[in-house]
């Protein structure tokens, strides 16, 4: 069986998607709350500059990738524990 790399990404991309919703509804409910403590704006920070240092290397990663190739996975293509009976 053959699966296309950019379904790896699409993947990646939706979850990426899911990780934005939430964080972007944890600042809301920060900003409703009016909890501005220290320790809040600190991991706040903390979390966006991990997320975006998590991004930058997925980037630098996967640019020189080509998408449009297949990855074969199953018995045929070997590579699998227990493919091998």
């Amino acid at each position: 069986m053959n699966i296309p790399l950019y379904l790896v990404l699409l993947i990646y991309g939706i979850a990426v998607i899911g990780f934005v919703v939430f964080f972007v509804i944890n600042i809301y409910h920060l900003v409703a709350t009016g909890t501005f403590t220290f320790a809040a704006t600190v991991v706040t920070t903390i979390v966006i500059c991990l997320s975006m240092a998590i991004l930058l290397l997925t980037i630098y990663a996967v640019r020189d990738v080509e998408w449009g190739r297949a990855v074969t996975v199953g018995a045929l293509g070997g590579a699998l524990p227990g493919s091998y009976f």
